[in-house]
């Protein structure tokens, strides 16, 4: 661990270092023992937000990690899954998540701007209005814009427009070239009706979603993190 910061009054930045620290593709996710004994005994599952010269979690202050020292070693599987695919043709990036999935978004959105695509990010669940720009000066003071609007400014490259709001806008699903989203799995049902009504026609790969169950081994042995799809039974961790 070479370093951990308080990042708003709930959350806390952790970063990583090792000359052995594994590529991620945004998305991909990491499973880290957090205790140095076998209680609990299967490890927990992170999405990295940024991926550098060293790897960065953004955790909650509840979090085991949290009780972390600087310096403390780490015992890590990783990389776990497949992460987010930008198309070659995608010039206009939506992309739609909660509160509580912003790390793949976060990173998602650093590496679409290295590639000159321009981006919007809507974050679900946060409150029930729509609203863009900086945060309100009495939003600020509430815990969940905290946790919201501060992590964006933050973390989001300057470019990055931003919104919340409790359902995605037709307006704005006609706007992408691809949408990627993270989230429960309520919410990619709404946003499949949201498409669906939405849109005439939806081309290959327009929607990518990251699916995140159960994970315990990481090696797609023991079938926890199988998902049932249109194409029959995937691994979420392979």
């Amino acid at each position: 661990i070479a370093n951990l910061q308080p990042l708003t009054t709930n959350l806390q930045l952790l970063t990583l270092s090792s000359p052995d620290l594994p590529q991620l593709r945004s998305g991909q996710l990491i499973l880290a023992r957090v205790n140095d004994s076998f209680d609990p005994y299967l490890r927990r599952a992170y999405f990295p937000h940024a991926r550098t010269s060293t790897l960065d979690l953004l955790i909650a202050d509840t979090d085991p990690l949290a009780r972390k020292m600087r310096g403390d070693l780490l015992d890590l599987i990783a990389p776990i899954g497949n992460g987010f695919t930008l198309e070659a043709s995608t010039r206009r990036l939506l992309l739609v998540g909660d509160e509580a999935h912003l790390a793949p978004l976060i990173a998602l959105a650093h590496e679409a701007t290295q590639k000159q695509i321009a981006i919007t990010l809507l974050v679900q669940g946060i409150d029930g209005g729509r609203q863009t720009g900086p945060v309100p000066a009495e939003a600020a003071r509430t815990g969940r814009a905290d946790g919201g609007w501060r992590v964006l400014e933050r973390l989001l490259p300057l470019d990055v427009e931003y919104q919340f709001a409790s359902a995605v806008p037709a307006d704005l699903l006609r706007w992408p070239d691809q949408v990627c989203a993270a989230g429960p799995p309520a919410m990619y049902a709404q946003l499949r009706e949201r498409i669906t009504q939405a849109l005439l026609v939806i081309a290959n790969n327009f929607v990518q979603v990251i699916a995140s169950p159960p994970m315990a081994c990481g090696f797609g042995a023991c079938l926890s993190c199988a998902v049932e799809t249109t194409r029959g039974v995937r691994l979420a961790c392979v």
